[in-house]
């Protein structure tokens, strides 16, 4: 290895350590000189990275500079992992490469102005890696559950993918993502109706109406029991709680879960062992833990 490599090689890993916000556009000029001149090692560290790096940034770069180079396997192994990155991060990737203008509001003396800046390449999106974001969401539609955990987590980058590349969506997604109209067994439709609920016993029979309608195996559907509104509205009040305060111990209604249960003692311990403390709780409610 000559010096210039060495040299070269070092910066690119002493730039992995920094942590650039968000900010691509500061690490893409090093990205960029590394893979011109040392392609064979930048498709390793790449790889390397992916698993064993820390840094979100980092990797989206790599994903970029990688599904753009002409370079032999190069744009294999960059929509390699491109198919391995949550939703926001393909939008993210995508983003950079497409370009787009930040619109942000700035203070000058006693004006407040707006800037705009604009970030990215403002590059074609190659063929290739449309072919692959189309399948990445075809993917996804497949599997309803994972299709609707993709939207809560990155709703919005999920609408760029498909609008922006001109990706017809299923109708499934276009319910869900354009029409703002989800099927009752999507997970957005209960989200819309838990926060649409004006009590905590509304809240709560929606909690209790989505948990049973859960297949059981075989594709027998669960009939959900009769409970008293009055449960309802209890076990609504105590669940919040336990959102709330998260895993620690805490009292209701003069009921102690640290010594009457001994969870204090346990190192960790997880939500259902409240559910069943609750039940012993709240008369007629011992059925509420089984829904979760």
């Amino acid at each position: 290895m000559t010096m210039n490599e060495q040299d070269l090689r070092l910066r690119l890993l002493n730039t992995l350590l920094t942590t650039p916000h968000r900010d691509l556009d500061a690490v893409y000029l090093v990205h960029k000189e590394i893979i011109e001149q040392d392609p064979r090692f930048y498709v390793q560290l790449a790889a390397w990275y992916a698993a064993e790096g820390e840094v979100r940034d980092h990797k989206e770069m790599f994903v970029v500079s990688l599904a753009r180079s002409d370079f032999p396997g190069h744009r294999d192994v960059g929509l390699a992992l491109l198919r391995e990155m949550p939703p926001y991060q393909v939008g993210r990737v995508f983003d950079f490469v497409k370009g787009q203008t930040i619109r942000r509001r700035v203070k000058r003396g006693d004006r407040v102005e707006v800037v705009a800046e604009k970030r990215g390449l403002y590059a074609n999106v190659p063929r290739s890696m449309k072919t692959e974001i189309t399948r990445y969401l075809r993917e996804r539609e497949a599997d309803a559950a994972w299709f609707d955990s993709s939207v809560l987590q990155a709703r919005q980058a999920m609408k760029r993918l498909y609008a922006s590349l001109h990706i017809a969506p299923s109708p499934r997604a276009q319910a869900i993502l354009f029409d703002d109209d989800p099927p009752p067994d999507s997970r957005l439709y209960a989200l819309k109706r838990i926060a649409r609920a004006r009590t905590p016993a509304e809240q709560a029979r929606a909690i209790v109406d989505r948990a049973w309608r859960k297949q059981a195996p075989g594709g027998v559907k669960l009939q959900a029991p009769v409970f008293d509104k009055q449960v309802l509205a209890n076990f609504a009040v105590v669940f919040f709680q336990v959102i709330k305060h998260g895993f620690s111990p805490f009292c209701y209604a003069g009921h102690s879960f640290t010594s009457t249960y001994g969870f204090a003692t346990m190192a960790r311990f997880s939500k259902r062992h409240y559910l069943l403390a609750i039940s012993r709780l709240l008369p007629g409610s011992s059925g509420l833990c089984d829904l979760f």
